[in-house]
């Protein structure tokens, strides 16, 4: 690792905006294909998530991969979920980010698996995301392993259009529970994005937590048509759908969708950064964020 490499906890700390983005992992990536990666986007990001199995296509572990991302100097956003591993893995994987120098993690219950022929085992869930938050934060506060204040936790959300009446009563548990960031699924959609984000800021959850907004970068007919029925949380219009998929160009297209509304949530107030959702080559990432 670079002795002068930022670290992500700081990052968002200090910088008004900050911009990471996802990890490509595949059955068959390679540790050099991780380097080539990491150091194409470095410049242009504040750090680089890393998910944890999130399709269950049996990729190399998420910590292994992180480590391989703060060898070429940028900071690594660990997912951790309670789907693959009961209680007993977890804890030593949170001892294994400490011990690695991971200072930031996402935490969150984890995708149910999807029940077809290439799934070969059930999901555990033997741990809920409440005692998972509270883990993560007494491991990163008491075991000596990471500097003070310990982990950067956060947290995933699911925006939408709310209430008048909503308090969000589970995201303030999660904040109590540890969480000092939170994400939302990924979106598309600048209008529920506005009303969600206003409901925050009303209720002050954005004082305590910073909020980023997870972008999908689309870049083909197929995927753009296929990404809803494989992702049904997401928040993308049919029209953004529509827009893709019929494009003489889907790529640029896709590149231009996931640029603007990196641009919207720029001037939203309240967020306070993005993550790009995207597994594929890196000039791509790089050409949504030189728009």
């Amino acid at each position: 690792m670079k002795d002068s490499c930022p670290r992500f906890c700081d990052v968002i700390r200090q910088k008004e905006f900050v911009v990471t983005v996802d990890l490509p992992l595949h059955p068959l990536t390679a540790v050099a294909d991780i380097h080539a990666w990491t150091e194409a986007v470095a410049p242009f990001v504040d750090g680089i998530q890393v998910v944890d199995d999130r399709n269950a296509t049996g990729h190399m572990s998420s910590l292994v991969a992180a480590a391989k991302v703060l060898e070429r100097g940028v900071d690594p956003i660990v997912h951790m979920t309670g789907r693959d591993r009961n209680n007993v893995a977890l804890r030593a994987d949170l001892l294994g980010a400490a011990a690695l120098d991971i200072t930031s993690l996402l935490i969150m219950r984890g995708e149910k698996l999807a029940q077809d022929d290439s799934t070969l085992s059930d999901g555990v869930f033997d741990t809920a995301e409440s005692r998972l938050l509270n883990m993560a934060r007494q491991i990163g506060e008491e075991s000596g392993l990471v500097s003070p204040p310990g982990f950067l936790i956060g947290t995933r959300v699911s925006a939408f259009a709310p209430v008048e009446t909503w308090g969000a009563r589970r995201i303030r548990e999660s904040l109590d529970a540890g969480a000092r960031y939170l994400q939302t699924q990924p979106c598309l959609n600048e209008s529920l994005l506005r009303k969600y984000v206003n409901r925050l800021v009303e209720l002050r959850i954005t004082h305590r937590a910073a909020l980023l907004v997870e972008i999908p970068l689309l870049v083909s007919s197929e995927q753009a048509r296929s990404y809803k029925e494989r992702n049904p949380s997401v928040l993308v219009p049919g029209a953004e759908i529509q827009k893709i998929s019929l494009a003489d160009d889907p790529l640029s297209t896709g590149i231009e969708r996931c640029a603007a509304m990196l641009n919207v949530a720029r001037k939203i107030p309240g967020v306070s950064g993005v993550n790009i959702r995207y597994d594929g080559p890196p000039e791509h990432v790089i050409a949504v964020l030189n728009k």
